[in-house]
């Protein structure tokens, strides 16, 4: 699995570019902010398959400059403890 920072994004950006790479277009710090603060997607659990399904949703959304939230997530066993 390959893991970047965001430091690492911003200093190779032209080099990611050069490879057809494409990167986020949004303000990512202000993204987590917003989402931290005021989210529009909560997933609850497992089930990467669903919340890739969300996520993919919800980037077209964020670089289109319709949604300023992601998708926050909560562990299984918090689902758990509210039932």
């Amino acid at each position: 699995m390959l893991f970047l920072l965001q430091k690492e994004i911003e200093e190779k950006k032209e080099e990611f570019t050069i490879r057809g790479i494409r990167l986020p277009k949004f303000d990512l710090e202000k993204v987590k902010k917003n989402t931290k603060n005021t989210p529009t997607w909560i997933h609850f659990g497992g089930g990467n398959i669903f919340r890739c399904f969300h996520a993919k949703i919800q980037q077209h959304l964020i670089e289109n400059d319709l949604a300023n939230t992601g998708i926050k997530l909560s562990p299984y066993n918090c689902v758990k403890r509210v039932i």
